[in-house]
This record gives structure tokens, sequence and C-alpha cells, in this order.
């Protein structure tokens, strides 16, 4: 499992907020500067809409990190239920030939947990940052004002980049919230009747 979340956690939150100081930045500045000077300066540094496309590359980035990891939980849960379904020689099998033991389990299942409430936290950042931008109309007027006409479409609306982004960043979580509570209610009780088994047969042996 990918144990740098949280670090990209850290970037997205960092860099959607960075994103509204930015703009209300830019704002600001234009209530002072004509609108023609202040567009010519965001256009070369920083550029506005480069900012947005960066914002959600890191986000679908960190997409594309969650279905790998999502992946190998699904692989780790199939395994489990192939023990518990299994009949005394399945178990013997399945845990002579797989690396698959109760503190590779625990270690997995802890990072996973982290890596949930880390992500939980940077979810709700994002999610009240993304909704000061969606809900500020002075931000959309901005960008109405100093973009050309033949630019002025849906995509470059701050709050349908952001919906776009908070949309990529929810589905793996949603997912991983589910595979988290089947994780935390039944792979240790699992593991602990496969462990059950086997020592019971070891004993059975040993008489």
């Amino acid at each position: 499992m990918n144990k740098n979340i949280p670090n990209e956690s850290t970037e997205i939150t960092q860099g959607v907020i960075e994103l509204y100081d930015l703009l209300k930045g830019a704002i600001n500045a234009k209530e002072t500067t004509s609108k023609t000077a202040v567009a010519t300066e965001l256009m070369k540094e920083p550029n506005i809409i480069n900012a947005l496309e960066s914002a959600v590359d890191i986000l679908n980035a960190s997409l594309d990190s969650d279905r790998e990891r999502i992946e190998s939980f699904k692989e780790l849960l199939e395994l489990d239920k192939a023990i518990v379904k299994g009949s005394q020689e399945d178990l013997d099998h399945i845990l002579q030939t797989t690396p698959f033991d109760k503190n590779m389990v625990t270690r997995s299942t802890e990072v996973l947990s982290l890596d949930i409430k880390n992500r939980i936290k940077t979810e709700k950042a994002i999610d009240s940052t993304a909704s000061k931008m969606a809900n500020d109309s002075k931000i959309l007027e901005f960008f109405q004002d100093i973009m050309p006409a033949q630019q002025q479409t849906v995509d470059i609306k701050p709050e349908n980049l952001v919906d776009t982004a908070l949309s990529s960043l929810k589905t793996p979580l949603n997912t991983e919230r589910v595979l988290a509570q089947e994780s935390k209610e039944t792979l240790s009780a699992k593991i602990n009747t496969s462990a059950t088994l086997k020592s019971a047969k070891q004993q059975k042996k040993g008489m």
C-alpha cells in the first residue's frame, strides 16, 4: 500500500487553499487596477487557468494511486474470504502457499486506517475551500471579465473545475470507507478463526 497518501493529501489541501488565496488576491488587485493590467499580469505569472488545471492534475494523480491501493485491498479481502469459506485442507494449502500472516494484515489495516483519517481531514479542508470559491460570485465575475469571450466556457469556471476535482477525490474515498468497514468487522475475526483451526489441527497431530 502507498504510505505516502498523507503527504499527497497535504499537497492537495495546500494547493487548493493557495489557489483560493491567489484568486482572492487577484480580485483585490482588480479593485484598484484596470482589468486589462490585472489580466495581463495574471496570464504571465501565475497563470490562473494553469493553476486550476494543476490542482485537478494533483487530484487525478491521487485517484490513480487510490485505484492501485483499492485493487490491492480487494485482493486481500478475496484471500480472506477464501480462507474462511475453505475446508481444513484448503485453509492449510492457502496458509502454506501464500505470504499471508496476522501481523501483515494488522499492519495493512493500521496503514489504511491512518490513510483514511488523513484523507477525510483533507476532504473536509478541500470541501470548505471549494465551497468558498463556488459561493464567491466575485471569483466567477473576475474570470468572466478577464477571459476572452471564446474561452468563456463551462470548463474554466472555478466551481465546475473544483467540483470535478472533488468528485475524483470522493469516489475512491467512499470506496475505501466501505472496504475499511469490511476490514475492521471481518479481518481480525476471520484470521483468529483461521489461526484457531490451524492450532487445533496441530494439537490433534500431537496427540
